[in-house]
């Protein structure tokens, strides 16, 4: 199942979703549902399903179930996830970390050479594949 959210219009599969109500947030809404829920597909089976297609890496074996979270409810639920995203970015954050402010423009200038060379080479590609080199 694939779940995207483009300009306000949420998709399930590539199929638009029908929205039914405001949601209890500024900003959010209800959608029409497209699943089912069961017992053994509920609430937990949904974000982690939304996090595989954030690129989390989420197994199903990884998916806590009620009786594991127990009395805990939605906030051991909402402390799993947050410490699989704090996990998934640490390394991305100690990265960041090892850079200095003064280091911030050299990296920018190199990412910048870098999606130059690039373009450049891509637009070189168009230009033949189109037709259009002169000279």
């Amino acid at each position: 199942m694939g779940i995207t959210n483009s300009g306000g219009a949420a998709r399930v599969s590539g199929v638009p979703s029908r929205r039914i109500a405001a949601g209890p947030y500024p900003g959010s809404v209800f959608y029409a549902s497209t699943g089912t829920f069961a017992l053994t597909h509920t609430c937990n089976t949904w974000t982690a399903q939304a996090l595989q297609v954030g690129g989390l890496p989420v197994a199903a074996s990884g998916v806590a179930l009620a009786d594991e979270i127990g009395a805990g409810g939605a906030a051991a639920l909402k402390s799993l996830v947050v410490d699989s995203i704090s996990a998934f970015l640490a390394p991305i954050r100690e990265r960041r970390a090892s850079y200095a402010v003064a280091d911030a423009g050299r990296v920018l200038e190199r990412g910048a050479r870098r999606a130059r060379a690039l373009a450049d080479e891509t637009l070189a590609q168009v230009r033949q594949a189109m037709g259009m080199v002169y000279g």
